[in-house]
C-alpha cells in the first residue's frame, strides 16, 4: 500500500508529465517561443533544447528503474530468506 510520501510523489510526477506535454504540444504550435526560451537559457536553437531535455528525462528514468529493480531485488532476497528459516 502507498503512503502518504510516496502518493505525493507520484502526484508530482504526473504533474510534470502533464506540464511536459502541453509545453511539448505548444512548442509544436509555436516553435518560435521554443527558440526564445532555449535562448534565453544560453542555448542556440529550440531543437537543441528539447534534445537536452530528453537526454535528461532518460537519465532519471533509468535511475529510477534502476532504483526499482533493486528494491524488487532486496524484497525478493528477503522473501526467499523467510521461506527458507520458516522450513
Amino acid at each position: 500500500m502507498r503512503g502518504g510520501s510516496n502518493a505525493r510523489h507520484l502526484a508530482v510526477r504526473r504533474i510534470l508529465l502533464m506540464m511536459f506535454a502541453v509545453a511539448a504540444a505548444l512548442s509544436v504550435f509555436f516553435p518560435e517561443a521554443l527558440t526564445r526560451v532555449a535562448t534565453f537559457l544560453g542555448i542556440g536553437r529550440g531543437i537543441d533544447l528539447v534534445l537536452y531535455g530528453a537526454v535528461v528525462s532518460l537519465f532519471v528514468f533509468m535511475a529510477i528503474t534502476y532504483q526499482r529493480f533493486r528494491q524488487a531485488e532486496t524484497a525478493h532476497r528477503r522473501s526467499l530468506t523467510s521461506r527458507r528459516s520458516g522450513d
